[in-house]
């Protein structure tokens, strides 16, 4: 494990000990029903529908904006207004405004990948051949990524491949190098990625096995936060008023999805990354509807499931080393990032980081036991 790994746990792991795959995030899990989107999502996608029959056409935008947004607060009030008047640009200058008054926020890595310890230029590498090659997971070629975005591919007939496609997984490189660097030329393909995935997912509701896996949904949750904060709050990044209103739109239908308790995957850690991304992204756009309820929702459940996690000696309790360091890494990482601030989780991360040297082998490799 390098340095910065190192030093949270306080002893040296190879992090090759510690797969980068999420945890149980494909495996034996069955994804939604390819032919109906979870109920939250097809209702809101269904008042969508009805907000763009019943507006008179040219105002179908000013009002779908309005919708996303929280009209309960009252700093929104100016900016609801310019969207009844139909001055949608007016509306989201304003809002971006706001934002550029606000401290940019950390990416939020929903379990930590090898890349946030990759050097600047490692991550270059990795987001140039993105970029021009194409998705590369595993021992698999580089499967081309051409706008439309096909959702669906399915080229190595692996599930864990499609799962790491509709998680955005290959972005994660662009967004570490915007945050580390504050280019925003890192930031063009990771817009044009979540407009894709909004116009297809929410204008044109297209749905299919993954589109709104647990797991995925937690991470893209993330990243989108991620995107929306630097294209809200910084000026250096150009984002057109249709991408921003499509991302937007995108956000707010995860936080209906994240905040539907039938949703969580209580039972799992899929759930853990399910909550820190709906607490990334209401944290980063709060003005959405439902962002308030939702960040509440998030906090106060990723608590308890951390809990869950563990027993009071911090021990996860899946009887697995190799889970237990990832739910620790997890946990410093939201920690390190602020997007979770709790002093009973900065403990329990203490504790259960300590307890990670009972589980090396002399020769600092990690012990083979349990189910992973």
């Amino acid at each position: 494990m390098k340095r910065g790994r190192a030093r949270l746990l306080g002893i040296a792991l190879l992090i090759a000990v510690c797969p980068a795959t999420p945890l149980r995030s494909w495996g034996g899990e069955t994804p939604a029903d390819a032919q109906q989107p979870p109920t939250c999502v097809a209702q809101e996608l269904a008042r969508r529908r009805q907000i763009r029959q019943t507006a008179p056409a040219d105002h179908a935008d000013a009002a779908l904006l309005r919708h996303v947004l929280d009209a309960q607060q009252a700093d929104l009030k100016p900016i609801l207004r310019a969207a009844d008047e139909n001055r949608v640009a007016s509306a989201l200058n304003q809002l971006r405004v706001i934002h550029r008054q606000r401290p940019r926020q950390r990416f939020l890595q929903v379990f930590p990948q090898e890349t946030l310890e990759e050097t600047i230029e490692n991550l270059d590498k990795i987001a140039a051949a993105t970029a021009r090659q194409g998705f590369h997971f595993k021992d698999d070629p580089p499967h081309p990524l051409t706008f439309p975005l096909d959702w669906q591919a399915d080229p190595f007939h692996d599930r864990g491949w499609r799962f790491q496609l509709n998680a955005w997984h290959f972005l994660d490189a662009h967004l570490l190098l915007h945050e580390k660097q504050g280019d925003p030329a890192y930031l063009r393909f990771p817009v044009r990625v979540a407009a894709d995935w909004a116009q297809q997912h929410v204008n044109n509701e297209q749905n299919h096995a993954f589109a709104w896996y647990d797991m995925a949904a937690g991470r893209r949750a993330a990243m989108l936060a991620k995107i929306l904060d630097a294209a809200l709050g910084d000026p250096a990044v150009t984002v057109s008023d249709s991408e921003l209103l499509a991302l937007l739109s995108a956000a707010h239908l995860h936080i209906c999805y994240l905040t539907d308790a039938s949703q969580i995957a209580w039972h799992s850690n899929h759930g853990l990354a399910q909550l820190a991304g709906l607490l990334a992204l209401t944290r980063a756009v709060p003005e959405l509807a439902g962002a308030a309820a939702g960040q509440k929702f998030a906090h106060g459940n990723l608590k308890k499931l951390f809990r869950r996690h563990f027993t009071s000696e911090g021990i996860h309790k899946e009887h697995s080393p190799v889970y237990h360091v990832e739910l620790v890494n997890f946990l410093w990482h939201l920690l390190d990032t602020d997007v979770l601030t709790d002093d009973e989780m900065q403990k329990l991360r203490t504790i259960a980081g300590n307890n990670v040297v009972s589980f090396v082998h002399p020769d600092r490799s990690l012990s083979r036991v349990g189910d992973a």
